[in-house]
């Protein structure tokens, strides 16, 4: 009998061992001598069933009780990740991820895992990503500002936005991201970087790496790039058509040794922007000169194309064909003077006796304009758009120069072989979607309407590249007015919400920051990484504002 009870004993433990058990809390043995029978009780959880065993005993031995107290679990689900060391070995990796466990049971199954899209964990002091491969639907990864060595994307080909500067990263593979728009790995440690198969990619910021050379003859839809503080000799922008257009439009260069390209498309309300060193060449064609400089035709003196684009000047804007000799001038002003098309489009245009003589009104002008700069007919909004501009004071001479600088004109010398002249030009005149960025920084930020000196100031200054709209909101936000409130630090953080996000602060964002300027994290700082994000990045890119770099 004895040992029949052992032998039963035995079994209910080898069930019990079946089933996995992180954590294994012991045995308890108790003996009270006043039962008369003898017990063994085996409580197996497994997916909310008990299971208890028992054993009738000699009544004259005396009781035990044996109770084995394992920790609850649950068995793997099928195809299930375990969310553990093994797998995603980085504990603040994995303190992150566990979020995306929607039914808490410690696994990911693959519904979840396809489910992710975005992951977004900045400055945790992130050392490993092991275990990123499982998430093979991310489209956004944001995992800048961690203790990176290393990152591996291979397996997350739906990826189309990444951000992983300010990390330690000494190799990144790309090629297998296709889909990839937005790439910053800035601040690194990258000695070479190739995107050639990444032919969607639009922003580019690989700053401050030990890249020597880089290949962008794949990549013809660029509209930033940045690749200052590099050991680059040279840059080949030939195959970027945006970068050739901002190219075109010359070029600032400030006290760090770097040189802005800029080139606004006011109709496409764009920005196109290139940061390089101060000495580094810029390969924009492949002629025999690697540097062109301004005014060197990329085509023949001779060749037929120069006077194709004279005489399309005279058909449109005199309404006539051209005349011999005046049709020569102007083709040896292209060919060996230097002048471009928007020198000859000015002339043409404003300041040809012949053309002023047609007194042209002002919808005539305009629809001249877009025969000339756009090789089409008006639109009813453009149309109106300059002529609400006109009527509202826009002199005809910045109305040519909003053409000129337009994607369109620079695609109709291109046909030519003719260079553009498209020239960033400090404007009198400050673009609407300046005015309501500006606009909202007064009522976000100091929560009241503009007035108008202060409003023009700022308008201005955005519309001409002098303030980013991050100087601009932390101009705000340090200036007297804003300071002088002596705003609490829930009002500071709700302009901050409202200004940088877009919205109201809620949850545990909210917080998260009030906890954090609790313990004394300086506002600036916390202004510096709003304007990091995401969400500003896109209220700039609506209204067609440089965000600038923060």
């Amino acid at each position: 009998m004895k040992r029949d009870r052992i032998t039963r004993a035995l079994a209910v433990m080898a069930a019990v061992a079946l089933v996995p058990i992180p954590a294994f809390r012991g045995l308890r043995a108790e003996s009270d001598s006043s039962k008369k029978e003898i017990t063994g009780v085996s409580e197996v959880e497994d997916k909310g069933r008990t299971e208890e065993v028992k054993d009738q005993g000699d009544s004259k031995t005396e009781k035990a009780w044996l109770t084995l107290t394992p920790t609850p679990t649950i068995a793997p689900p099928p195809g299930g990740i375990a969310i553990d060391a093994n797998q995603f070995p980085d504990i603040r990796f994995r303190e992150y991820i566990v979020r995306f466990d929607t039914n808490k049971d410690g696994y990911f199954v693959p519904e979840e895992l396809q489910a992710v899209t975005q992951i977004s964990c900045v400055k945790k002091d992130i050392h490993d990503l092991t275990g990123l491969q499982y998430f093979t639907k991310l489209k956004e990864l944001f995992v800048n500002e961690n203790e990176l060595t290393s990152l591996d994307v291979k397996h997350n080909p739906d990826l189309v936005t990444l951000f992983c500067f300010g990390n330690k990263i000494d190799a990144l593979d790309v090629s297998h991201n296709s889909k990839l728009e937005v790439l910053s790995c800035y601040d690194n440690q990258l000695p070479s970087l190739d995107v050639s198969q990444n032919k969607k990619l639009q922003q580019l910021s690989a700053s401050g790496n030990k890249i020597k050379s880089i290949d962008l003859s794949n990549n013809p839809n660029i509209i930033g790039l940045y690749l200052y503080d590099n050991p680059m000799k040279s840059v080949d922008i030939a195959s970027c058509k945006y970068m050739k257009l901002t190219y075109e439009s010359g070029s600032r260069s400030d006290s760090n040794g770097r040189s802005t390209f800029h080139y606004k498309d006011e109709a496409a309300s764009k920005l196109y922007i290139m940061v390089i060193n101060t000495d580094m060449k810029v390969i924009s064609d492949h002629s025999s000169d690697p540097t062109p400089t301004p005014g060197t035709p990329t085509k023949s003196p001779d060749d037929p194309s120069f006077g194709d684009f004279i005489e399309r000047l005279y058909v449109i804007a005199m309404d006539r064909e051209s005349d011999p000799d005046g049709k020569e001038f102007w083709i040896k002003e292209v060919s060996e003077n230097g002048k471009t098309g928007a020198d000859c489009a000015r002339y043409f245009l404003l300041t040809a006796p012949e053309f002023m003589a047609r007194k042209l009104k002002n919808e005539d002008f305009v629809e001249t304009l877009y025969k000339t700069f756009f090789d089409r007919e008006s639109d009813e909004a453009g149309m109106q758009f300059w002529l609400d501009s006109m009527k509202k004071g826009t002199p005809r001479k910045e109305v040519v120069n909003g053409f000129i600088e337009s994607t369109e004109w620079c695609e109709v010398c291109a046909r030519y072989g003719v260079r553009p002249g498209a020239q960033y030009h400090k404007s009198r005149y400050a673009s609407t979607n300046a005015t309501n960025f500006a606009t909202r920084l007064y009522t976000c930020c100091l929560g009241r309407e503009p007035e108008k000196e202060g409003l023009k100031y700022w308008s201005l200054a955005l519309t001409n590249l002098e303030q980013s709209g991050y100087d601009a909101a932390n101009l705000f936000f340090n200036s007297d007015e804003f300071l002088g409130y002596h705003f609490s630090d829930a009002e500071f953080l709700r302009r901050v919400y409202l200004t940088f996000m877009g919205r109201e602060p809620e949850g545990d964002g909210f917080k998260f920051w009030m906890t954090n300027l609790a313990n004394g994290k300086d506002r600036n700082e916390v202004l510096v990484l709003f304007a990091q994000s995401k969400e500003f990045t896109a209220i700039c890119k609506e209204y067609g504002i440089e965000r600038g770099n923060v």
